[in-house]
């Protein structure tokens, strides 16, 4: 018995002296910040800290961003942690969604995978690294197109003078703090089917660049994005008036308003269904006053109304 205790003693001393780097230790795991889909964002909170991973309050090691997507079966997960590292992982449910989170979190799990691999030894003449020691590329390369949304519309509208217009437009903007802030560009063309236009003869086009803001909100498949926007719009006129060819520009200040559907497709592809409004409350409806004899050029309307429909690319 005496001698069981002095062996007890001696481990005791042992550990009391050993240096504190070989301790167990309890590891700070940062705080896992949940977003996207209302109902995973739920589940994959609820699971995550059943496992131990915080996900509310403060980290002395700071925190992880979860985004998550509904893809209609599988859920799309990107993740940045606190050094800046960002990953992007299609899985099939929920336990997927809340394993890429844990690992993420779980720092002292992670780390010595994270680690920087050993390089190989340097051969000489002709010989060849076998498998095993070749350098293998990082499996998480950031995604070029996450937090940018890219689209591609055609439209139809109707201005405030009655004449019918189509065009084309293309949109970009990128994610900050829940919205989308970008700008489009959109080339239209008067129809000249009804309205000013088709009284006289006259033509028309258009040119209008926009400073964008939208505000997605996510379900499922589908996302509602309200917007708005302020810019510049011009209007291009000729036509023959008092029996000379006239051309004339108008450009003004222009503001819209829109309302737009997306349906995720396949990817990061979705059909886009949008309705819009225009109002440039300063621009010039004619060139010049009519007369009995000579009409007036039609100028820029002030107000029209737009039906868009197409593409989207982007991770949002």
């Amino acid at each position: 018995m005496r001698c069981l205790g002095l062996i007890t003693t001696t481990a005791h001393l042992a550990l009391a002296l050993a240096p504190s780097g070989t301790r167990a230790q309890t590891p700070c795991i940062p705080v896992a910040n949940v977003t996207g889909d209302a109902a995973l964002a739920r589940s994959v909170q609820e699971r995550l800290a059943i496992r131990g991973v915080p996900v509310t309050g403060k980290s002395a090691c700071g925190s992880i961003v979860v985004a998550l997507a509904d893809l209609g079966g599988k859920v799309r997960v990107n993740i940045t942690d606190p050094d800046g590292r960002r990953s992007e992982r299609v899985v099939a449910d929920v336990d997927g969604a809340v394993a890429i989170g844990e690992s993420w979190a779980r720092r002292d799990v992670v780390s010595p995978l994270l680690a920087r691999p050993i390089e190989p030894p340097a051969l000489s003449g002709d010989q060849t690294p076998s498998p095993s020691v070749r350098k293998t590329p990082p499996l998480d390369e950031p995604d070029r197109f996450r937090g940018i949304e890219l689209a591609a519309v055609g439209e139809g509208g109707m201005s405030g003078d009655g004449a019918l217009w189509t065009g084309a437009r293309a949109e970009a903007c990128f994610s900050v703090k829940g919205f989308c802030l970008g700008a489009l560009v959109r080339y239209a063309r008067d129809t000249g089917g009804r309205g000013p236009t088709a009284k006289i003869g006259a033509a028309r086009s258009g040119l209008d660049l926009i400073a964008m803001a939208q505000r997605p909100l996510r379900t499922g498949r589908f996302t509602l994005s309200p917007g708005a926007g302020i810019g510049q719009a011009s209007v291009f006129a000729q036509g023959v008036i008092a029996g000379m060819e006239d051309r004339e520009t108008e450009t003004g200040l222009t503001a819209r308003a829109q309302i737009a559907v997306s349906y995720a497709v396949v990817g990061a592809w979705a059909l886009r269904l949008d309705v819009a409004g225009g109002f440039s409350p300063f621009v010039r409806t004619t060139f010049g006053d009519a007369t009995d004899t000579d009409p007036a050029l039609p100028a820029a309307p002030r107000a029209s109304v737009w039906l868009g429909l197409g593409l989207t690319y982007g991770g949002l």
